[in-house]
């Protein structure tokens, strides 16, 4: 009997040093994320370059020390000549630019963490692939915290396979809660400052709480898209008002552009929208109503101009 019990526990400290390592390998890669769209932020549309010139640069030194132990083969010299060729190309096309020689010093100071070539890796990765494992990574954050904190505060001992499937169902929750709002049904800020590229602390902040209150984030999106499919069939249509076109024109060319990307759409079709004659799509009007922080019966009529103007005497 001892024995089994000593089996026992001996299984369940090695079942939950490996759960331990599954989070702590999921923080990082959070973290890791995080930091890197952190300096695509800073940095701009220069980031893929000045990462191509860090690592050029290091593997260029490698090659001289190897070439000058006299031990080099034919082809490390070449390897050597075009890669050096390709970091003159760089140094003549962005050297002259006082800004990009500032991003380099700074980038200098980040040359051992970005030259293991997993991290190089997520670096060249597209923004947009990263904004979703961001979310969805963070999504499985949250749904850790969620049953490591039934153990810890509320004394409870979930079954093994909780902290296996609750991860896993933040993990989906997340992917579905940032498609959600990527696709303006949901409305997180109506920050007008914000910049065109979403905040990657936002992006993790919608991620953890997908995860860590996964039924309130299955029961939101089951809300909309139910609001979706009723939105076509007995809901009645919205038209602007013209306090709304006062409104929208009204707004300095940031707040336009900041309104344009929440959303999801051009300008060309936004004045369709406050034109007072199109039909302004449900969840739109939301957004505005949010946007401006009025409500929906003030910005928005049953009835196009036309049938108000035709209805109104003389």
């Amino acid at each position: 009997m001892p024995a089994r019990l000593l089996a026992n526990r001996l299984l369940e400290t090695i079942n939950t040093a490996m759960i331990l390592f599954l989070y702590f390998i999921v923080i990082a890669l959070a973290a890791l994320l995080i930091t890197i769209l952190q300096l695509r932020q800073q940095v701009g549309p220069n980031f893929d370059v000045l990462v191509e010139k860090i690592s050029l640069t290091s593997e260029v030194e490698n090659l001289r020390r190897t070439v000058a132990a006299d031990h080099a083969s034919s082809d490390a010299t070449e390897e050597m000549h075009i890669k050096t060729e390709r970091l003159d190309q760089i140094e003549q096309k962005f050297g002259k630019d006082p800004k990009f020689d500032e991003l380099s010093a700074k980038f200098e100071g980040l040359r051992p963490f970005l030259l293991p070539r997993p991290i190089r890796a997520f670096a060249f990765m597209p923004p947009d692939f990263l904004v979703l494992f961001l979310a969805t990574l963070m999504g499985a954050v949250g749904g850790s915290l969620s049953v490591v904190r039934k153990f810890v505060e509320g004394g409870e001992r979930p079954d093994l396979i909780d902290y296996y499937l609750r991860p896993a169902l933040g993990f989906i929750s997340a992917i579905a809660v940032f498609v959600l709002f990527k696709a303006g049904q949901l409305v997180i800020s109506t920050n007008t400052g914000a910049s065109d590229t979403l905040n990657p602390f936002l992006i993790a902040f919608l991620g953890v709480i997908s995860g860590l209150v996964a039924r309130q984030a299955v029961g939101r999106i089951e809300r909309a898209g139910s609001s979706f499919f009723q939105s076509g069939s007995g809901d009645p249509a919205l038209y602007a008002r013209p306090d709304l076109l006062r409104l929208v024109a009204g707004l300095e060319p940031e707040e336009q552009e900041t309104l344009l990307t929440l959303l999801h759409t051009d300008r060309p079709t936004l004045t369709t929208w406050i034109s007072e004659i199109s039909e302004v799509p449900a969840n739109v009007a939301d957004i505005l109503a949010a946007f401006f922080r009025q409500s929906k019966r003030d910005l928005f009529s049953h009835e196009p101009r036309a049938s108000m103007d035709e209805a109104s005497p003389g």
